[in-house]
């Protein structure tokens, strides 16, 4: 069965980005909604820009302040991959260790952390962090992002309705 990407990830694809530090930075000023992404190739490079080829995908959401943070991984053919139903996931930073986030699937193809604002505090002094779990098909989900300027995007966010 041919997956087809969500309609809220067909709006991140086709909005004009702004970029700005580590991220690609989507406003979405009349639905009231802010995206910042970043993506990761499966060799750990980072970009603010999306990789061509299978890669992974971190992306911060506010949407008339509801505020969440969803990680993907695109197939060589732009879909997206089967993730499983994955309850958490270990992130790791340089400075303060690891720690395990609580998740829930959404539609066996996106994570979402069920706590975001915890784990947007957790990250904002970081420069990269790197993301794991074992997916549906024991393949791992090993990615590295680089989260470098999330301080500046509180404001951002703010803008849609969410304080983190």
């Amino acid at each position: 069965m041919k997956r087809y990407l969500p309609f809220a990830l067909v709006l991140i694809l086709t909005a004009t980005p702004i970029s700005a530090s580590a991220w690609n930075l989507i406003p979405q000023p009349k639905d009231k909604q802010f995206i910042a992404e970043t993506f990761s190739n499966l060799k750990g490079a980072t970009s603010d820009k999306r990789p061509t080829g299978s890669h992974y995908q971190m992306s911060m959401v506010c949407t008339n302040g509801f505020f969440e943070i969803d990680f993907f991984k695109l197939t060589t053919s732009g879909e997206l991959a089967i993730l499983g139903n994955i309850t958490s996931i270990l992130i790791r930073t340089q400075n303060k260790g690891r720690q395990n986030f609580k998740t829930v699937d959404l539609d066996r193809d996106a994570l979402r952390v069920t706590d975001s604002k915890k784990l947007y505090k957790w990250i904002l002094d970081q420069k990269r962090i790197g993301v794991f779990f074992t997916m549906e098909n024991r393949e791992e989900y090993k990615a590295y992002f680089d989260v470098t300027g999330a301080t500046g995007l509180a404001k951002k966010f703010a803008g849609a309705g969410c304080k983190v």
